[in-house]
């Protein structure tokens, strides 16, 4: 595993507060250079929705949210901003912006978003060399019904204008793009900014002074397991339990946590294999997202004294959620699934979904989690 996975998971409160400093003064100031529609200064709420720190290693990188922008950083660089709003226009207000007025043609909207870039500290000449730059209107589709009573979908230009500087074919969503903007022609207003590649920036990045003295000295693995499982108590309830249960959940239901089987009482060997493999640190994909919904197909209970904790596994994806006390909280056990789905199938030699589950190539998933983490320290 990642020699340095403890120093990506370390955070203490003063180096988020202290990073998340650096980014609202930036963000400040960007929304002054981009004439955006903030109120000064900027209020981040302290809503842990509204904000997030990434990883010391990283650089300063997170996101925080106003109440009409949210603002993207990463190594220690403005990345994006994205205007808030609503993600699912009704029929009546895409008809609306059909008959917006625009203020701006294509050079013109191109002109404001160089001057914008510039303004940020983007190097616009440098970025045109290495990467051509077009400009196009968006289209508006509609929902209409013509003479005939026929419904139809005609396209009207609307008031948005994309900006993009890319070495493809220009697509106004392509994430290929180094830098993009999306801008309102009736304001003018910015949309949407994406500056994916930080070497066209000029300065210095951000940085926070003293990370090492507010970060302060490294937890134990063990600490980061602890605050899964709920706190140390929990982690001492999976890992030396007085009874350990399991039910098998129906997948198929609506609802996760529905059971297709009594519980049975665990023994001692198969016990301790989901204990061991639940408190070890290496057993975590940590950091890691995936675009999965969970199907829980197993739930466990573990107690001990008046102490309990329900974990249920999904092996499909490999997440696993733990409950304690009111305390939610899901992980990737990526590197426990083989030891996980092993201890289930001797809990239950006899359920076929059970035996069916698949082991993984543990040292490939590994291999490939490795180089995920170190690329963004790239």
């Amino acid at each position: 595993m990642l020699t340095n996975l403890v120093q990506i998971l370390h955070m203490t409160a003063a180096y988020q507060a202290a990073a998340t400093q650096l980014m609202v003064g930036h963000a400040e100031w960007a929304a002054h250079q981009l004439g955006l529609k903030e109120k000064f200064p900027l209020a981040i709420e302290r809503n842990t929705n509204e904000w997030s720190v990434s990883p010391a290693p990283w650089g300063v990188g997170g996101m925080i949210m106003t109440s009409n922008y949210v603002y993207g950083f990463s190594k220690g660089r403005l990345n994006w901003i994205t205007r808030r709003s609503s993600p699912n226009p009704s029929p009546a207000e895409l008809e609306a912006l059909t008959h917006k007025a625009v203020v701006l043609d294509t050079n013109g909207v191109y002109t404001l978003a160089t001057n914008w870039l510039s303004h940020l500290s983007v190097d616009v000449a440098k970025l045109t060399k290495q990467f051509p730059a077009k400009t196009v209107q968006r289209m508006i589709y509609l929902n209409r019904t013509n003479e005939s009573g026929q419904v139809i979908h005609p396209q009207i230009p609307g008031p948005y204008f994309d900006v993009a500087w890319a070495a493809d074919s220009f697509s106004s969503s392509s994430v290929l793009s180094a830098v993009s903007l999306r801008i309102d022609g009736s304001v003018p207003e910015l949309q949407q900014l994406h500056i994916r590649k930080n070497s066209f920036y000029e300065g210095n990045p951000l940085k926070v002074a003293d990370a090492e003295k507010l970060l302060g000295p490294l937890p134990k693995p063990k600490h980061f397991v602890e605050k899964l499982m709920g706190g140390p108590g929990a982690y001492e309830t999976v890992a030396s339990p007085d009874k350990v249960e399991a039910w098998l959940l129906d997948t198929e239901s609506s609802s996760n946590g529905v059971t297709r089987t009594e519980s049975i009482k665990l023994n001692g060997n198969v016990a301790r294999a989901f204990s061991e493999a639940l408190v070890d640190f290496d057993s975590y994909a940590w950091t890691e997202s995936k675009l999965c919904l969970p199907s829980y197909a197993v739930r466990l209970r573990f107690t001990r004294n008046r102490d309990l904790v329900e974990i249920m596994l999904c092996f499909d994806c490999d997440i696993l959620q733990i409950s304690h006390r009111g305390y939610t909280k899901e992980e990737n056990f990526d590197f426990a699934h083989n030891r996980l789905a092993e201890a289930i199938k001797r809990a239950f030699p006899h359920d076929q979904l059970i035996q069916a589950i698949e082991s993984r190539d543990e040292q490939e998933n590994s291999a490939e989690y490795e180089a995920a983490m170190r690329q963004y320290e790239k």
